[in-house]
């Protein structure tokens, strides 16, 4: 007898895969996954169909379900992933992946600029993760003389502007293309119109002497010299002292510039791109602004107005406080003194001295200043510091301001004995001087040269009593440590010739020094540390008298010109712009800034001023901060900040708001 034998086989009843719905870029990837239900073979064949595309144009799809979107894509479309059973090939499931093309869109889409200015071009990418663009002018790549210049920046930004060359015959209108690296097919488009000179222009005009100083990839920067603005936008006779580690050189020079209604600007400067701000007292706040060289340079300046009756010698008598700071072989170092020239030029000294390794006072010095230029307002001067370790005499060039004032910077080439130094002397008054020359509430603002391993700035009201006690209020960003409204008391004195010395103890028991050199009563340059001792950094700064408490925001109302201090590291940004101040504390903010990675125009800020202590004028401004920058009121007319973004900032700068 025989008997039957019977066999199953099981079919699935459905396929089901994740996800379902996905947008991809050109080149992107994706693991889908299949579920084979009421099955003993659970496996799948992966294939792939299209809507808008065909084969490798709707890109490929693996065995294991990880799919790659075709590159490039040219338009929208959409491809269909398979998962088909391999127990039942009747059973399937199916996901799309809308594959997006590359996009590149430009605002503004139209702009217009005065000859000789900037606009802003901000791109917006879609479909890669490649967001390098090509930037053209009327199909020229960078654009060219006949067409201004379009210029990338670190913010993917593009800046637009004819500081290099005029735009003949304006207005005339370019197109601006910013072309996807990603998909040379692909590009976004805006329309610049030159509309003309500015009429502001006239604002800046006569002779002007300027200091810059900052950082490029190889160290410290100074830039001293003097230039003739036509009141046109026009600039000649420039004399430029450049002191850079790749470059030493004193030059001829010329340049232009553009102006807007706000005070805001463009310059263009001995070859280099520069942004401004213009205060109501006529000086001239500017930041370095070009991203195009192989080793930019980030920092900050200031030009005034020169004096044409102070271009002889023998207008430079009296007593004259000498600031310099700058490197010597790559750390910092300042000097800080006091000298009265002869009839010829000759001057004996006594010098201070700041270096990473200690303070040394009582440093002898001579040297000499030769006859300025009686057309231009410079000359070169020379100073013999004994006993420092460093060659001398250095040699150095100075820019006549005024009969009170003038800029300086360092003539030699640097080495390792050789300083790259830049600063100003300005002539003292009130002598001679005592403790009692401060006897006044003051601010006080210290920023480090080269510090490490971030920024080191600090702000603070103090106030002198005339009789050699102080006390007063700090504010500190050291390398990303934040310390907020620091008491401190301490004890002063101040020779006949002007230089004092301080020390503080703050609250918790920590205690500083420094020694300062009176410009007038109420106002001193600062060195932070005391002879023989080392505080391991530079630290330079001012005291400036505070006048007009108590203070109220009412008071403070007004259009303010903000701009930074010389930064201390290379990663400080740079910054000038504009201010409005309400008398309820609200202001609004427009700014152009650099930082080490790029530069961006026009960024708009708005938040709240606090007056916390009417008395001190210390407050604080609320914007989408974490710590929110601490001020202090140095005069109705003027306001320092120490802003620090977060805590752990380790680019904390300090900017002055002048009226």
């Amino acid at each position: 007898m025989r008997r039957a034998t019977n066999s199953f086989v099981i079919l699935c009843s459905s396929v089901s895969m994740l996800p379902r719905n996905v947008s991809l870029w050109a080149g992107a990837q994706q693991q889908f996954t299949a579920t084979v239900y009421n099955a003993t073979d659970r496996t799948v064949a992966w294939s792939l169909a299209g809507s808008g595309c065909t084969g490798s144009g709707c890109g490929s799809i693996t065995q294991n379900g990880l799919y790659t979107a075709p590159t490039p894509v040219p338009a929208a479309m959409q491809a269909t992933i398979v998962a088909t059973a391999t127990a039942d090939t009747t059973k399937s499931a199916s996901a799309a992946a809308n594959l997006v093309p590359v996009s590149v869109s430009l605002t503004p889409p139209t702009a217009s600029v005065y000859q000789r200015d900037m606009t802003q071009f901000m791109p917006t990418i879609d479909g890669t993760n490649d967001r390098s663009l090509t930037w053209s002018i009327n199909g020229m790549i960078f654009g060219g003389c006949s067409t201004g210049y379009i210029l990338p920046t670190g913010f993917n930004a593009g800046l637009y502007t004819t500081a290099m060359c005029d735009i003949y015959n304006p207005p005339q209108t370019f197109t601006i293309t910013a072309t996807s690296n990603a998909d040379p097919t692909k590009s976004g488009a805006a329309q610049v119109t030159v509309t003309g000179p500015s009429p502001y222009n006239s604002l800046i005009n006569g002779n002007y002497a300027f200091l810059f100083r900052g950082y490029d990839l190889d160290g410290p920067v100074a830039i001293a010299g003097r230039i003739t603005a036509d009141g046109s936008g026009g600039m000649y006779a420039g004399v430029v002292q450049m002191n850079r580690a790749s470059n030493t050189v004193l030059m001829s020079a010329s340049g232009n510039y553009s102006i807007l209604a706000d005070g805001r600007g463009t310059m263009s400067l001995a070859g280099y791109l520069f942004r401004f701000v213009l205060d109501s007292t006529g000086k001239i706040h500017i930041v370095e602004f070009d991203q195009t060289m192989n080793n930019p340079i980030r920092g900050t300046g200031e030009m005034k107005r020169q004096d044409a009756s102070a271009f002889v010698l023998n207008a430079i008598n009296g007593q004259y406080v000498l600031e310099l700071g700058g490197d010597l072989n790559g750390s910092p170092m300042a000097l800080l003194s006091s000298f009265s020239p002869d009839k010829t030029g000759v001057l004996h000294a006594s010098m201070d001295v700041a270096m990473p390794s200690g303070n040394i006072g009582g440093v002898s010095v001579d040297g000499a200043l030769m006859p300025p230029d009686s057309q231009l307002g410079f000359g070169s001067m020379n100073l013999s510091p004994a006993g420092l370790p460093m060659a001398t005499p250095l040699n150095l060039t100075y820019f006549i301001v005024s009969a009170n004032e003038a800029y300086i910077a360092a003539t030699d080439a640097r080495g390792s004995a050789v300083p790259m130094l830049s600063g100003r002397f300005i002539k003292q008054s009130g002598i001679p001087l005592s403790t009692g020359s401060l006897s006044t509430p003051t601010i006080m603002e210290l920023y480090g040269l080269g510090s490490t391993p971030g920024s080191h700035v600090i702000a603070a009201q103090a106030v002198f009593d005339g009789a050699g006690s102080l006390s007063g209020v700090a504010d500190e960003n050291q390398g990303g440590n934040i310390s907020t409204a620091l008491a401190f008391t301490g004890t002063y004195s101040i020779s006949s010739i002007g230089r004092g010395t301080a020390n503080l103890l703050f609250n918790g028991g920590s205690s500083t020094a420094f020694t300062f050199y009176m410009l007038s009563p109420g106002q001193a340059s600062v060195l932070a540390g005391s002879p023989g001792g080392s505080i391991g950094e530079v630290l330079t700064g001012t005291i400036e008298e505070q006048v007009g408490g108590p203070f109220s925001l009412a008071a403070l109302a007004g259009g303010y010109a903000v701009c930074t201090l010389p930064p201390s590291t290379t990663n400080v940004a740079g910054i000038s712009g504009v201010v409005t101040l309400a008398s309820d504390g609200a202001f609004a903010r427009v700014h152009d800034v650099c930082v080490a990675t790029g530069c961006y125009l026009g960024e708009s800020l708005s938040g709240n001023l606090t007056l916390t202590d009417t008395a001190s004028g210390r407050g604080f401004i609320s914007m989408d901060m974490i710590a929110p920058p601490a001020f202090y009121v140095v005069s109705p007319k003027k306001i320092l900040v120490l802003d620090s973004a977060t805590p752990g900032d380790t680019a904390a700068r300090l900017e002055v708001l002048q009226q």
